[in-house]
């Protein structure tokens, strides 16, 4: 069986120099020429590729002396560096300790804090590599108190009876609020109902009859005719609305809008101006082929919670923006 070792520039400059040709950037070693501790010290140090066990060792030459000697000294020193290590850890753990130690006889609360789902949090000034030392001390001693373990059930229990309290209130606020919904919605479809078969005409009460679906467009619409007569709806128009501009209002808008709030209280002004157009409107066109909207005054309120609009009988003539009386 043979390994891969992966050679550096050195050693490649070596073998080439000494063997008049470049080795490449490895060699094989056949580990069965080897004694067991020095194929021990090649596996320790090798990784698993596709192609097999392989090493990257920067030695002297390429011979197997040579990579035999980088290689144990690769391994003294990663030895060295883990018994370093162990001994590191040992002794920031006896420090740690000793920091906690004088920290526990603080008042816990003075230097620790519970931060809920995140576990606990240290507070107090000490180095953060000792915080860990400091939260284990701090929860064994925490677990160990008299008395601890009831507390927190006791607090568990407060806190669960508590979330089942504002479960239950949640629940019985949404309850009243579906009832109150369906109980507005049934008024609703009566009120609509007791119009139709009072003064709907008969092919509504047709409709309603025969149980067939959507049949309020045709309810609105008849009932608009009937109690909002001259009106009719905003998204049947061309054009938008807007606020509209005192130097665009005259004395005949002022005049229709009180006669208009006799019987819609709740009419007002607006600017129909520059907007989408229906596809079936009638609208002039320009030069270019467009359609024009006539921008104007006009009347507007709202019914059965849709907008409607009315046109103004007012001799009016438009000039650039505004308009004045003709």
């Amino acid at each position: 069986m043979a390994i891969t070792v992966k050679i550096g520039e050195a050693a490649r400059r070596a073998a080439t120099i000494r063997e008049g040709v470049d080795p490449g950037p490895s060699v094989q070693i056949d580990l069965s020429t080897l004694s067991p501790e020095d194929r021990a010290i090649l596996m320790n140090q090798a990784k698993m590729r596709d192609e097999g066990f392989e090493i990257t060792l920067f030695s002297a030459d390429t011979t197997v002396e040579s990579i035999l000697i980088a290689a144990r000294q690769a391994h003294a020193a990663e030895a060295a560096w883990l018994a370093q290590k162990a001994a590191d850890k040992l002794s920031a753990e006896a420090d740690a300790r000793a920091h906690v130690a004088s920290a526990l006889l603080l008042p816990p609360g003075s230097w620790i804090v519970d931060s809920g789902y995140r576990g606990y949090e240290v507070s107090m000034p000490l180095p953060q590599r000792y915080y860990g030392y400091v939260q284990e001390a701090y929860i064994s001693a925490r677990n160990s108190a008299p008395g601890y373990k009831d507390r927190l059930s006791a607090e568990s229990a407060e806190a669960e009876a508590r979330n089942e309290a504002n479960r239950i209130e949640r629940a019985k606020i949404e309850a009243e609020a579906t009832e109150k919904k369906r109980l507005a919605q049934e008024a609703a479809e009566a009120e609509i109902l007791q119009w139709i078969e009072a003064h709907g005409s008969p092919r509504l009460r047709g409709i309603v009859a025969e149980k067939i679906d959507d049949y309020e467009p045709v309810y609105r619409t008849e009932r608009r005719q009937a109690e909002r007569p001259g009106w009719v709806w905003l998204s049947r128009v061309c054009g938008r609305t807007e606020a509209v501009r005192g130097t665009s209002v005259t004395g005949e808008h002022l005049a229709a809008l009180a006669e208009a709030r006799n019987t819609v209280p709740d009419a007002v002004l607006v600017w129909l101006g520059i907007g989408e157009h229906m596809d079936e409107c009638e609208c002039e066109l320009d030069d270019d082929g467009d359609k024009i909207v006539h921008q104007r005054v006009v009347l507007e309120a709202q019914f059965l919670g849709k907008h409607i609009v009315r046109e103004i009988p007012a001799r009016v003539v438009m000039r650039g923006p505004g308009w004045t009386a003709s």
